[in-house]
């Protein structure tokens, strides 16, 4: 299979999918991460959350930092907070995004490269920006309670706007 066949096939595969929230990203030495690679390697959802893209897991994996007692690089935490903020960014923005890549005008890029580093990045040095976008890894955007009400309430205020618009169609 060619490079561009699997391009392709991940391409399809993203824009039929429902983009329904993940269980928040997952910490770097989770046995989940891949679930952080699929979102990561796509401009589709790569800016659906300010922990992205997760760092490289300091260990090697998660029987690594479990014998080493790291704990909160295997085990998620604040699973209703992040369900929050995604679903606030989900309905603005993740939505509205997949709706435009299905009619064309949004075009979905997808990074095999992202997919297949495993525990660590491809790259020389971490990756910080969000495949894709010009933003880049923020935490205290969800870590700060004021920045994080700030988003989300902005989210929910772009979904009335396009609502409003759609009703008014």
């Amino acid at each position: 299979m060619t490079r561009h066949t699997i391009h392709t096939i991940i391409a399809l595969a993203l824009a039929v999918s429902p983009p329904i929230p993940c269980l928040a990203p997952m910490p770097p030495c989770s046995p989940f991460i891949l679930m952080n690679k699929l979102i990561e390697s796509s401009n589709l959802m790569s800016d659906i959350h300010p922990y992205y893209p997760i760092p490289p897991c300091p260990h090697g994996g998660p029987l690594e930092a479990l014998a080493k007692g790291d704990t909160e690089s295997v085990f998620i935490k604040g699973v209703p907070g992040h369900l929050w903020y995604e679903l606030s960014w989900l309905l603005a923005i993740g939505l509205p995004r997949k709706l435009k890549a299905l009619q064309g005008e949004y075009p979905v890029k997808i990074n095999t490269d992202i997919l297949t580093e495993g525990y660590q990045h491809h790259t020389r040095h971490p990756r910080t920006r969000q495949f894709g976008h010009s933003s880049f890894r923020n935490p205290s955007m969800f870590n700060n309670k004021n920045a994080f009400d700030k988003v989300v309430a902005g989210n929910y205020r772009k979904l009335n706007q396009h609502l409003n618009f759609l009703i008014r169609k």
